[in-house]
């Protein structure tokens, strides 16, 4: 995937995705002088993410929704 297809499928913009890649927040390699990256590595890393996200919420009691008694 090029940054251009990673921002759409990730439903964000170029310039933040190309700032993750840079800073090694968002998996990725420079292919010449372009950003690039495969689907099944950024699928596993936003389920990783996901995972991730769940963890914290749980070690801090829960869902903000459980929290709030929704």
């Amino acid at each position: 995937m090029t940054l251009a297809e990673m921002a759409k499928y990730l439903g964000v913009h170029k310039m933040t995705v190309y700032r993750m890649l840079q800073s090694g927040r968002l998996p990725g390699f420079k292919l010449g002088r372009q950003w690039r990256t495969k689907k099944d590595v950024l699928d596993a890393w936003l389920l990783g993410q996901i995972h991730h996200q769940q963890e914290q919420n749980h070690e801090q009691g829960g869902t903000p929704g459980e929290r709030r008694g929704e």
